[in-house]
């Protein structure tokens, strides 16, 4: 594992991040890239769908074909890359501790009130 220093200087050094898992517990790698504003080029199993959103490309993991025409049209296209990386860098300030806390804390009130 490395430091989150070194993640956020290696996800400032790529275009695109392709992360194909076939099942993530969060899918923070995801999460970081969109934070820093890199694009992402995911798969469509596990959490992936909620943590990338419309902030990047989705496929079904074996779909290696369509994986890398989504990859080869973000090194092609600036504009759509950094429309991506605008939209990325929004949506990861969602997912944020303090909303994490605050959600759980509602669950909590919720079931508390039945």
């Amino acid at each position: 594992s490395l430091p989150l220093a070194q993640v956020v200087a290696l996800f400032n050094t790529v275009d695109v991040l392709l992360f194909p898992s076939w099942y993530e517990g969060f899918g923070w790698p995801a999460l970081q890239a969109l934070a820093c504003g890199t694009s992402v080029v995911a798969s469509n199993a596990g959490s992936l769908p909620e943590v990338v959103g419309d902030c990047g490309f989705l496929r079904d993991p074996a779909d290696v074909d369509g994986l890398t025409n989504d990859v080869e049209q973000l090194l092609d296209n600036q504009d759509l890359r950094l429309e991506f990386a605008s939209r990325g860098i929004a949506w990861a300030q969602r997912f944020t501790w303090k909303s994490h806390v605050g959600k759980v804390v509602d669950v909590y009130q919720r079931i508390s009130k039945s």
